[in-house]
């Protein structure tokens, strides 16, 4: 199609001064004009280009769309004597576009995000007939298979819009929750910690970045450098545009945004600057919410350790020595131990339900002991209110100490010697093993939950905490649902109290 000319008039779009009559991609023409009865010789023009080279173009799949002011008539268009039909929204080369939404690629970001949470749900419904899928391999079909919806035409879509952002997130958030073993209630930047995976919004900008240095070295007759300059020229003069789409997302990312200028978008080594500072800032966003949140102490000062003895302090890292184990249940439940997102007291107790107050931490004390706060170390290392649960502690600090010498001085600090135990490839089966069967017995156990009389009497008791209700995951450790009231279950008064 090299020999395909449409003509040129006063009516077709330019762009850095060069008339653009139309774009072709294999099969696929797009004929662009500034008025009906220029885009109506330009068909005809077409029409008589498919005639003279025995070729013929199909009026069913030929649609309009205007963008724009739409006119209260809409103008008659044919094509060989068939009337073509207008339409809101049109795919060119796998991109979606809509001629009646404030963001012309609205349906893009519906459709894309449809079409990726359809092949989540594929990829996970085949463990029915594989069974277990491990985290690394979830990992690596999500960057095959999903991630290349959830990031096509990112270096034209910049990401100023909220509500369609959220709707790619989404589902990179659930296929990561399942992925991990995880409910909904699992913080969101404890997933990114965990995989590795760059999180959407860096993501997507860095793409786009990249796109820019690109179009920064193209010849300036090309028609994506004519575009360029005209955008340049459109953020120089005050008005929205892909430049400027480009500072505001980088002016928004959450914990460190980058504040720039439109000269820095200018030079390739600054854009490149730029893509280091995005990878910078998510880490240092991570890193924060890590180290603030009380529902991550478990996270904090973890490190990975290689085949090579190299240590890794990386916040995030893509291959963590648990989501190694192959004992599916044992590797889910120290992942939710990692996160929090288990059903000890120091976490189900924060939750605000009907008819139950929240309750401080200090009086969420151990189902067993009734000594200490009901959280993850306590009973790793410390709750001696159960006999089976210290026999089975015992076993595995033998059985890890013999396995890693390096771990025999870590004994006398629980957090220490757990974040060795689960850094060590030959350590974190048996961890993982003990926390599985450790929760279990716990579970088993009725929870307690301080007398309601006492908590009204002393009110800072009450912690303001409000439960966010979500789906919730099938293993048989997840996190359940709350009790519907009136029906409370797991109350334990001691005879002391009443």
């Amino acid at each position: 199609m090299a020999d395909l000319t449409v003509g040129a008039d006063d009516d077709n779009v330019i762009l850095g001064g060069t008339h653009i009559t139309h774009l072709a991609h294999a099969d696929d023409v797009k004929l662009l004009s500034t008025s009906p009865n220029g885009l109506q010789a330009k068909i005809d023009a077409f029409d008589g280009w498919c005639n003279s080279n025995f070729l013929i173009s199909n009026s069913t799949k030929t649609s309009l769309a205007i963008f724009g002011e739409i006119p209260r008539t809409v103008p008659h268009i044919t094509q060989n004597g068939v009337r073509l039909a207008w339409t809101e929204d049109h795919k060119y080369v796998g991109t979606t576009f809509t001629s009646t939404d404030r963001s012309i690629m609205a349906m893009h970001y519906i459709r894309k995000a449809e079409a990726a949470q359809s092949i989540a749900n594929m990829t996970f419904a085949i463990r029915s007939k594989i069974g277990d899928l491990a985290p690394l391999d979830a990992i690596r079909i999500y960057m095959a298979r999903v991630d290349p919806h959830l990031t096509q035409s990112c270096e034209v879509a910049i990401d100023v819009s909220t509500p369609l952002l959220e709707l790619l997130e989404s589902v990179q958030h659930r296929f990561l929750r399942r992925a991990l073993g995880l409910s909904s209630r699992c913080m969101i930047a404890a997933l990114f910690v965990e995989t590795g995976v760059m999180p959407l919004r860096h993501r997507r900008l860095i793409l786009a970045l990249r796109y820019l240095r690109y179009l920064l070295g193209l010849p300036p007759s090309r028609f994506a450098a004519l575009a360029l300059r005209d955008v340049f020229a459109l953020a120089m003069a005050g008005h929205p545009g892909w430049v400027t789409d480009i500072r505001i997302a980088l002016g928004s990312l959450p914990g460190k945004p980058i504040p720039v200028l439109i000269t820095d978008l200018l030079d390739g080594d600054s854009i490149t600057t730029l893509i280091h500072d995005v990878e910078a800032s998510l880490d240092h966003w991570l890193s924060t919410i890590v180290a603030d949140s009380p529902k991550l102490e478990l996270l904090c000062g973890r490190y990975e350790i290689g085949k090579k003895g190299v240590v890794s302090y990386a916040v995030r890292h893509k291959k963590r020595q648990h989501h190694r184990v192959r004992v599916q249940k044992h590797r889910i439940a120290i992942t939710k131990l990692l996160v929090l997102d288990h059903r000890l007291s120091v976490e189900t107790l924060r939750w605000t339900q009907r008819y139950q107050p929240p309750v401080a931490r200090a009086m969420r004390l151990c189902r067993l002991c009734l000594q200490d706060v009901e959280e993850p170390l306590h009973i790793l290392f410390d709750c001696a209110g159960s006999d089976e649960l210290t026999a089975m502690r015992t076993e595995c600090l033998a059985q890890c100490t013999a396995k890693c010498l390096a771990l025999l001085p870590l004994r006398s600090t629980p957090i220490g010697f757990f974040h060795r135990a689960i850094a060590e490839p030959l350590t974190v089966p048996t961890m993982a093993r003990f926390v599985r069967n450790a929760l279990r017995l716990v579970y088993s156990h009725e929870q307690y939950r301080p007398p309601r009389e006492l908590l009204q009497d002393i009110p800072e008791l009450l912690e303001p905490t409000i439960y966010d209700a979500g789906d919730h995951n099938e293993d048989d450790d997840a996190p359940q649902s709350p009790p519907k009231p009136p029906h409370i279950r797991g109350i334990i008064v001691p005879k002391s109290s009443t």
